[in-house]
């Protein structure tokens, strides 16, 4: 996987920490160095399954953020998903 920066100090955290979170959602974690909170976004291509990671010192807005951003290895677009799509579906354990 690639490599995640504090967005605080510039530290790279243990893959161990964040290797198992779903990927193209953001997330956030406390740096293992300064301690501080930051967010992070790990997005994987559909062409090449490149990872890219980018931090930010805080919760980004998910509208403010790019629909679509080109993989920094193969140059295929990279689709984030919408708002809504982040598993919020309703499920409904119990029905009929």
């Amino acid at each position: 996987g690639p490599s995640i920066f504090c967005a605080h100090c510039s530290s790279a955290q243990p893959p161990d920490d964040w290797d198992v979170l779903e990927n193209n959602a953001i997330h956030t974690m406390a740096c293992e160095s300064c301690r501080r909170s930051f967010s992070f976004e790990v997005l994987e291509c559909d062409a090449c399954c490149h990872e890219s990671a980018t931090s930010w010192p805080s919760l980004p807005d998910p509208l403010l953020l790019p629909q679509e951003t080109p993989c920094s290895s193969c140059g295929h677009t990279i689709t984030r998903p919408s708002q809504d799509a982040h598993g919020l579906e309703p499920v409904d354990d119990f029905a009929g």
